[in-house]
């Protein structure tokens, strides 16, 4: 029987860390579906297409070979770095030296283990506002100042932009500065000249621009990189996953990408922490990276007609979306009438069993907003808009 006497204090670095958003709110509609509610689920980035038939074969074949089942390298199979330089050089047209890559159990990590290798006590790191929970929680792990930057208005210069950056770094020593685009969660591409002017930014305060390549597969002009960038490689690392681009997220397939020296920084990390990625699953991500960009087009071209039917479920609910997203989410305005962004989404919810996360989830700057998944198919997605236009929520 356990002691309620004893207490172990938690450390400080977990204060303000809170348990992430999803598994508590996945923990609650779980319950409530096993009450017998029939809950549609549009919350969480979780693909459910499945990823290219070669890397399931690839990794049942792997699976009976002597070997397959023990430690690997930190950095990973001599096969999966190959086939990490032959994917940048192919989708991005950049070239990467072996010690200019790191294979990671997912990009997540890759932002864990390079705010422990790069902050700490009396540094700051930047990310965007709204942006993905995880930044924020990173520069706390790493006892850092987390201060949030706002993304630009769509008719907000590049200077105007950079200068309010200026503005939020004032007294502080930041050491790391987050960016994606397409952008999680708004859809947002920024603009050549923004990201020019972002890299110079970094480079005149001396910070590590760290690119969250999540959705590059999903920008409207192919897969980008901020590595093709003049001069880039001075400054820019960047976390790339197989997560969103391939349909593997349960895989935890990454890799971390750029400056050799911040590879060895974040190995330091990392070496202390795993101990390899089981060999099948490299094999299987192998086989991934060499599929045509043809199968790329056919797996967009599916987002893109459930996006139809996503807009469509937030305007019969009085939500404004706003134009040029683009990513597996659609971003949206709430109604004015809307009390405030958690409100409207538990009544929606209790209304209508569709679940659906409020902006605030992503950064205060997301108050007044929503963000729908396009992680389902199209009947789960019309099944849920049938619901949203027979409840009247938006009158």
């Amino acid at each position: 029987m356990i002691s309620t006497r004893l207490n172990f204090e938690k450390a400080a670095r977990l204060g303000g860390v809170t348990e992430y958003y999803f598994s508590r709110k996945l923990r609650e509609i779980r319950n409530r579906s096993e009450q017998g509610e029939d809950i549609i689920n549009l919350g969480i980035g979780n693909p459910d297409l499945p990823p290219p038939h070669e890397v399931l074969h690839a990794l049942r074949a792997d699976q009976s070979e002597p070997m397959s089942h023990g430690y690997q390298s930190y950095r990973g199979t001599s096969e999966l770095r190959q086939s990490l330089r032959s994917w940048y050089k192919s989708a991005y047209v950049v070239k990467l030296d072996d010690n200019e890559l790191l294979p990671l159990a997912g990009s997540k990590e890759g932002i864990v283990h390079l705010a422990l290798a790069y902050l700490q006590r009396g540094t700051a790191i930047l990310f965007p506002n709204p942006g993905y929970p995880a930044y924020a929680a990173a520069s706390k792990l790493a006892q850092a100042t987390a201060l949030p930057y706002p993304m630009p208005a769509e008719s907000k210069s590049a200077e105007a932009w950079i200068a309010r950056l200026g503005e939020v770094i004032k007294g502080h020593q930041v050491k790391l500065l987050f960016v994606n685009t397409p952008h999680m969660p708004t859809g947002q591409v920024l603009s050549h000249a923004h990201l020019l002017a972002l890299l110079a930014f970094a480079k005149t305060n001396e910070i590590l621009l760290v690119s969250d390549n999540a959705y590059g597969y999903y920008h409207p002009d192919g897969p980008q990189s901020l590595l093709q960038l003049p001069g880039a490689r001075d400054v820019v690392v960047e976390l790339n996953s197989l997560s969103k681009s391939h349909h593997m997220a349960g895989w935890r397939i990454g890799v971390l990408a750029g400056r050799a020296d911040v590879i060895e920084a974040a190995l330091q990390v990392k070496s202390n922490l795993d101990s390899g990625q089981y060999r099948p699953l490299q094999r299987g991500a192998s086989a991934a990276l060499a599929v045509p960009y043809s199968w790329h087009r056919e797996q967009r071209q599916k987002i893109l007609d459930r996006r139809k039917i996503g807009i469509q479920l937030l305007e019969s609910i009085g939500c404004k979306v706003p134009h040029s997203q683009f990513g597996l989410f659609v971003w949206a305005e709430l109604p004015k009438s809307a009390e405030n962004s958690e409100h409207f989404c538990d009544n929606l919810l209790d209304s209508t069993g569709v679940f659906i996360p409020p902006g605030t989830v992503f950064g205060n700057a997301g108050e007044g907003y929503v963000r729908l998944s396009l992680c389902s198919p199209k009947p789960v997605l019309a099944k849920a808009l049938a619901r949203c236009v027979s409840s009247n929520l938006s009158v």
